[in-house]
């Protein structure tokens, strides 16, 4: 965990969530046709994620600046998942059939990263604990692109779908992992 890899991180994800901010709320000014009519806070669900990457970005930053104490990065995934958590859960009940199993499974996959950040805040030289966490943030990752994919009209998942879709997620993921692991993991113990 050298500081200036934690501060390019940072820098990335503050970048990032900015023009995924911009994003969605120019995208809100420009739908009319909208609930709400034109509104940069039209999006608001969307930027709220956004936003609790911003503030783990924030505390990254502060970290690797000596700031605040090591793992704060940690722990403050743990906040930005239980936010994501309660986010996409809501979203959720908004859903029917396939789209709410969707964003129930990310849901899950958010409350479980908050167990695994708050468990590699606590021992942060397990490399299992690493390897989950990140595994995890890719899971999540991945599985919002299928999320948005499902959106567009024509690659829509049937509910028989969803679960088979997401099981390959975990398992090529989990597979990708591992060997990277592996290869690390031997070239650390020799």
């Amino acid at each position: 965990r050298k500081p200036s890899i934690l501060r390019k991180i940072a820098i990335l994800v503050m970048i990032s969530t900015a023009i995924g901010i911009i994003y969605e709320g120019c995208n809100g000014l420009f739908n009319i046709t909208g609930d709400y009519g034109s509104n940069f806070f039209h999006e608001i669900t969307h930027e709220t994620l956004y936003l609790s990457f911003s503030f783990t970005s924030v505390v990254m930053l502060l970290e690797s600046n000596h700031r605040l104490p090591p793992n704060s990065s940690r722990l403050a995934m743990t906040v930005t998942s239980l936010v994501q958590y309660i986010l996409w859960d809501e979203h959720a009940h908004m859903k029917k059939g396939a789209m709410l199993t969707i964003h129930e499974l990310i849901a899950q996959v958010c409350l479980v990263s908050a167990g695994a950040f708050l468990y590699a805040a606590k021992y942060p030289s397990s490399v299992a604990a690493f390897v989950f966490s990140f595994a995890l943030m890719v899971l999540e990752g991945t599985w919002i692109m299928a999320a948005g994919l499902n959106e567009i009209p024509g690659h829509a998942m049937t509910m028989h779908q969803v679960g088979s879709f997401f099981c390959l997620h975990v398992l090529v993921i989990g597979l990708v992992i591992i060997v990277a692991t592996a290869c690390v993991y031997k070239r650390v113990a020799e």
